[in-house]
């Protein structure tokens, strides 16, 4: 009797994991760049052309890029880096708390991508190897 009651615990205790693991929802991000991708109303949407080799990108319009030069859990390490690299940059920083809780340093805020590009490099030369440009969705260039 002992062994048939062990036997329906452990039975007992396999369905039920089995049953909250299969409904638990888990979803999976297109990078590990701590990003929180929620259902959005915009769509990127990339054409490459063949012919000439060249890509077009169609953005909302309201899209802004940014130059992440850091990304931190804790807000002051935030605020004390985005000091830091003020200085350094002698550029607009932001500091933004992400939907994750993340706080993202960022170097300026640019409309046209071409701006941001030219930011990176800028950053990049003063020591920000790990920088990348990012929109309110997530990466778009590193």
């Amino acid at each position: 009797m002992k062994k048939f009651t062990q036997f329906l615990l452990t039975i007992t205790i396999l369905i039920l994991t089995f049953v909250i693991y299969s409904c638990s929802s888990t979803k999976v991000l297109e990078d590990c760049d701590c990003d929180d991708y929620t259902d959005i109303d915009t769509m990127k949407v990339s054409i490459v052309d063949t012919v000439r080799g060249t890509e077009t990108v169609f953005v909302d319009k309201d899209n802004k890029f940014y130059v992440q030069i850091g990304c931190f859990a804790n807000k002051n390490y935030a605020e004390r880096f985005a000091d830091e690299a003020k200085n350094k940059l002698e550029s607009t920083i932001l500091v933004i708390l992400s939907k994750d809780n993340l706080y993202r340093v960022m170097a300026g805020e640019y409309i046209e991508i071409t701006d941001a590009k030219n930011m990176l490099s800028s950053v990049k030369i003063k020591g920000y190897t790990d920088a990348f440009i990012r929109d309110k969705y997530g990466p778009v260039e590193k």
